[in-house]
């Protein structure tokens, strides 16, 4: 494999790797919400499911498809606009793993380099919007899931 065309593959890998590890830290925040309710039933952890909406996204988050674990990180999430951006960016990782990975080849499969150098802008943009909403996430479950590991919620309802 010459150098070019291994230097795109292994941009648009770097990218799906961004995007996969974005699916995981949605899972980890969906999960360890559920595991802060469970412990803590008033921690202050957003919690906006019936109990059966519950029930199916505890069961069912950790094989769920990207489009699914934003529904649910909603339904967690006081952060309309990260929910927004997240959506949106379901369409730019359907493309990078749908038309991307293979667009740039040609009917033989051999790269066409014109079209890998101008698709590799849109790639790495799509890799650095990954690790960006990797972070948002992230700092969404801050104020919260410190009380998971350090047990600081007090067992009874909070007074209104």
């Amino acid at each position: 494999m010459d150098a070019r065309r291994h230097a795109y593959f292994l941009c648009v890998a770097e990218a799906l790797a961004q995007c996969q590890l974005l699916e995981l830290q949605l899972k980890f925040h969906i999960s360890s919400a559920f595991e802060l309710r469970a412990k803590k039933p008033y921690a202050p952890v957003p919690f906006k499911m019936t109990p059966a909406m519950a029930k199916k996204a505890k069961k069912e988050h950790a094989k769920a498809p990207l489009g699914s674990l934003i529904k649910y990180f909603e339904r967690l999430s006081d952060s309309p606009a990260l929910v927004a951006s997240l959506k949106k960016f379901t369409k730019k990782r359907n493309r990078l793993a749908h038309a991307l990975l293979a667009a740039a080849l040609d009917y033989e499969g051999e790269l066409d380099y014109g079209k890998a150098d101008s698709l590799t802008g849109e790639v790495e943009m799509t890799k650095e919007t990954a690790l960006r909403l990797n972070d948002e996430v992230h700092a969404a479950s801050l104020p919260w899931i410190v009380h998971l590991y350090l047990d600081v919620i007090e067992d009874d309802k909070p007074a209104n």
